[in-house]
């Protein structure tokens, strides 16, 4: 274990808190500009547009900075106050590394995950093109690969960005995660993104939330947060309201991503992008991978007639039932099934999860790559290898099993010259 090489898929950007308000060239700009503003209780309210899009816990390293003991990170007691840094550098990004003994990572937006959901396309490519310069120029490295932001409301222009962060030196892409209501990614409108994607070897990357609205993030107060509808509960009713939060919460953040990730991942094989560009890879971040296995089962199951099936149903006959009829004869026409290209082409991240470990041998071993989500609270850092070690334990993963799904794969991905 202590040999094994660690990439990490899932990293995150901290933006400096003016980047964008300091280079936008229109005034009018300059208020809708992706922004942090910093709560008490460690809080952080994002916000775009004019919008509050998420309400969490601050960065476990940024505001605790702890101490280093012996190469070892601790944590300082829970009474310490620290200044926060309001963004990252390289340098420090490398000695985080370290500590958690990473080799490399690959690099998402923060606060520019929100430009994602904007259907202004010129404000949107404005704010978009700074953020590729500054991480182009501050955050790239032989051990840090960030991931230009490529807003899809203007497929001209976002070719027109490809062709430039080629010229940067950046080697993925950041799209987002769910399309636009009125074009889904099966469109033909965006053949020429896929064709430039695949002709410049770039990874596209998809963040879990990207896309859309996040105000759904805020819905999880309510009772948990000890507000008036608390009052009167037994304490043994109180508890059980917390135990309700967390299960409900955890099925209903589960069911999205089946749905979420599962609906763009359709889309993608409906519109024969995988067969039309067999070295273009996908990477879908933050989703877990407990889903995957049932989803390459469905989608196969869409076109696979079982025995004592039916194998067409008529339009006739449905409509007779006051039924919604069904093509008459819909057949899959690409020579590989949905799954073949889903674990092909396609790469879905996870911080922990035995069950998709467990299901390598449906999803395949390529499908699943690893990431700590550094800096955010949430992750695995400064202790992934223990979390790492846990995992591989507990599914029985061989070394080249390990290899492959904590750093080998994405390494691969994007062009990584690895130590050794």
């Amino acid at each position: 274990m202590s040999s094994l090489l660690l990439v990490s898929a899932d990293a995150h950007c901290l933006e400096p808190e003016d980047l964008w308000t300091s280079r936008l060239s229109k005034p009018e700009w300059v208020e809708r500009a992706p922004q942090t503003r910093r709560l008490p209780n460690d809080l952080k309210d994002m916000r775009f547009d004019g919008k509050r899009f998420n309400l969490s816990i601050d960065y476990r390293r940024y505001e605790d900075p702890g101490q280093i003991v012996d190469g070892v990170w601790q944590a300082s007691p829970q009474d310490s106050k620290y200044t926060p840094i309001p963004y990252d550098s390289l340098s420090g990004r490398i000695a985080d590394l370290n500590i958690d003994g990473v080799w490399a990572e690959t690099i998402h937006p923060n606060n520019g995950q929100l430009i994602l959901g904007s259907d202004d396309a010129d404000f949107a490519m404005a704010c978009a093109r700074i953020y590729n310069d500054y991480i182009a120029e501050h955050m790239a490295s032989e051990r840090s690969f960030p991931n230009a932001i490529i807003p899809v409301c203007d497929i001209k222009a976002s070719v027109r960005e490809i062709d430039r962060i080629v010229g940067l030196g950046l080697r993925g892409i950041e799209i987002p995660m769910l399309a636009p209501p009125n074009a889904p990614y099966f469109l033909d409108l965006y053949a020429p993104l896929w064709a430039a994607a695949a002709a410049n070897q770039l990874v596209v990357s998809m963040h879990v939330g990207s896309g859309q609205l996040r105000e759904g993030n805020l819905l999880m107060g309510g009772l948990r947060s000890g507000g008036p509808s608390m009052s009167g509960l037994s304490a043994d009713e109180k508890a059980r309201v917390d135990a309700f939060g967390k299960l409900s919460g955890n099925v209903t953040i589960n069911a999205y991503l089946l749905t979420s990730v599962g609906g763009t991942i359709s889309e993608l094989l409906a519109a024969g992008v995988c067969e039309r560009h067999p070295n273009l890879h996908f990477l879908f971040v933050e989703t877990g991978a407990a889903w995957l296995a049932l989803l390459m089962q469905s989608l196969d199951a869409s076109w696979d007639v079982g025995i004592g099936s039916r194998e067409v149903v008529r339009e006739s006959e449905v409509a007779k039932l006051g039924g919604s009829a069904l093509p008459p004869a819909a057949k899959w026409t690409q020579p590989l099934r949905p799954s073949e290209y889903l674990a092909r082409q396609m790469h879905v991240t996870f911080m922990e999860d035995h069950q998709a470990l467990a299901n390598r041998h449906i999803s395949g071993i390529d499908a699943l790559v690893w990431g700590n989500d550094y800096p955010h609270y949430e992750g695995s850092w400064p202790k992934s290898r223990d979390a790492i070690q846990h995992m591989s334990t507990r599914a029985g993963l061989t070394a080249q099993e390990q290899a492959a799904i904590f750093g080998g794969t994405i390494a691969k991905l994007y062009g990584m010259k690895l130590p050794g």
